[in-house]
């Protein structure tokens, strides 16, 4: 018995959430006929199991949560084929309000803290401070960036997707907090 392309996009769908655009070049890459495609998928969106706007908000969630700025977010929706409207409606519900920034100085620090264990470590709040004055169990950071490791922190945050202004503002703060 052959399979419907129904049944071969729910089983499609066993592996992952899928968006309605990769659901379609899946299941045209397994020569369906266009009427059977669009029938399928719009069986599966009344049934909920094909939802793009939640699609790309819990991608968007997902993208955050490892370090991905609204940038290079927006280009992984618009490559699985999500409309402009849904890429800006996840990108600002997850990046609203400030927490492009957050996650960017967050991101700065942690690569920061990639190039510990030199010469100097600060205290979180604090002065720079020697490694021989630092007490065990204390958060402990590389501090005073060179320019160099700035710069590698501004390329690695644009590679991120973060915006430039966004990468400006945590350089700021970087040189403001180890001044």
């Amino acid at each position: 018995m052959e399979q419907t392309a129904f049944d071969a996009a729910l089983s499609y769908l066993t592996k992952r959430d899928r968006t309605a655009s990769e659901m379609r070049g899946w299941l045209r890459g397994r020569d369906f006929d266009k009427t059977a495609i669009d029938e399928a998928i719009e069986r599966l969106i009344e049934l909920g199991l094909l939802n793009d706007s939640a699609y790309g908000l819990r991608y968007a969630e997902y993208a955050a949560g490892r370090c991905r700025g609204p940038l290079r977010l927006s280009r992984e929706l618009k490559d699985k084929g999500l409309s402009d409207e849904i890429i800006k409606d996840s990108v600002e519900q997850v990046f609203g309000s400030g927490q492009e920034l957050e996650l960017a100085e967050k991101q700065a620090r942690r690569i920061l803290r990639e190039s510990a264990g030199r010469e100097w470590f600060f205290r979180a709040g604090e002065r720079p401070v020697d490694v021989s004055e630092a007490e065990s169990g204390e958060e402990e950071c590389r501090i005073t960036p060179t320019d160099k490791e700035l710069g590698r922190i501004a390329r690695r945050l644009a590679a991120q997707g973060f915006r430039q202004s966004v990468i400006y503002d945590v350089l700021n703060r970087l040189r403001r907090d180890f001044i």
